[in-house]
Parts: C-alpha cells; sequence; structure tokens
C-alpha cells in the first residue's frame, strides 16, 4: 500500500512539474500575443496589461507600412539556403566520424556533440 501512495505522489509532482514548464513557456507567448493587439503608436504600458485598451487586429493590417517584410523574408531566405546544407555536410561528417571510430571514442565523441 505505501508503495501505491508513493507512486501516486510522484506522479503528482510529475504533472505539477509539467504544469509549471508549460506555464514558463507559454506565458511569454501569451504576453507578446496580447500586447500584439495594442493600437499602433501608444506608449508601452507601465503595468501588465491582461487585455490592452481598444484592443483589435487593426496592427496586422498595418504591419506593412512599418516593417519592411519583404526585405527581411528574402534575408532569411539567402541564411537558410548557405545555412541548412552547410549544417548537413558538416553534420553528415561527424556522424561518418562518430561511426568509424572505436567503441570508447564513440562514447567520448557522442559525449562531446551532446
Amino acid at each position: 500500500m505505501a508503495r501505491a501512495e508513493s507512486a501516486g505522489r510522484a506522479g503528482t509532482v510529475r504533472v505539477a512539474a509539467r504544469a509549471v514548464v508549460i506555464f514558463v513557456f507559454l506565458a511569454p507567448v501569451a504576453f507578446m500575443v496580447l500586447g500584439s493587439l495594442r493600437d499602433i503608436g501608444l506608449t508601452p504600458p507601465r503595468r501588465v496589461e491582461l487585455l490592452p485598451r481598444g484592443a483589435g487586429l487593426s496592427g496586422y493590417g498595418a504591419i506593412g507600412d512599418h516593417v519592411p517584410l519583404g526585405r527581411m523574408f528574402r534575408n532569411s531566405l539567402l541564411v537558410v539556403a548557405a545555412a541548412v546544407p552547410v549544417s548537413v555536410v558538416v553534420a553528415s561528417w561527424a556522424g561518418f566520424a562518430m561511426a568509424r571510430a572505436r567503441a570508447r571514442a564513440q562514447r567520448v565523441l557522442v559525449g562531446l556533440t551532446l
């Protein structure tokens, strides 16, 4: 019976820990989404606002007037076009080197990689 109680407590602790991690990761996302609903040109709030005054989607329609999205998108594509092939080549070379190494060296190399 003691094992069942300790297993129940361990499960509760795991669920609580997961809830804390989820909150820590989702709170900034929620803060950014709520901040994006503010009217354009307003000064930042002095306190945390759960729902900004005059909240709406008008900022999304006017974003092209304030931010050069086309140029930013093009720059991102150029970076990805260069970074992805280089990453694939370097990672495949590293994987090949690890596969050909002796067992002890493999463990060390995998540990260094992680």
